[in-house]
């Protein structure tokens, strides 16, 4: 999914795999790799990437549908734009995996045991 994403998020901004590449500080076959997902980016450079295409690191790794999660939620809190229902389940189901995934790790926390053996 993430190879997918970079090349149609490179593709809208037309950028080529040359210029990428040089604003990443990587090779232009580095790019190549991440779209073939021959090769998974790096955090730093998935970070650079949701920022150059201003979109999150999830819609990057194909975790959501909505490029920018941030924006998205601003701008139902400030206009009148509207969205699908498909969108705001997508929205919706996001926050509560996250916040699943939170609960989650909270819960795995080693407990000490009382018993004496």
């Amino acid at each position: 999914m993430i190879g997918k994403r970079i090349r149609e998020l490179r593709d809208m901004k037309q950028l080529s795999r040359k210029d990428l590449a040089k604003v990443l500080g990587v090779t232009e076959r580095t790019i190549g790799f991440y779209e073939s997902e021959e090769r998974n980016p790096p955090i730093d450079i998935l970070n650079k990437l949701a920022d150059i295409f201003d979109v999150s690191v999830d819609y990057l790794l194909g975790r959501t549908n909505i490029p920018n999660l941030n924006r998205h939620y601003h701008k139902t809190q400030t206009s009148d734009m509207y969205f699908t229902l498909e969108e705001l389940e997508e929205f919706i189901l996001s926050k509560r995996k996250h916040r699943q995934q939170s609960t989650d790790n909270n819960n795995h926390t080693p407990k000490k045991n009382g018993n004496k053996e």
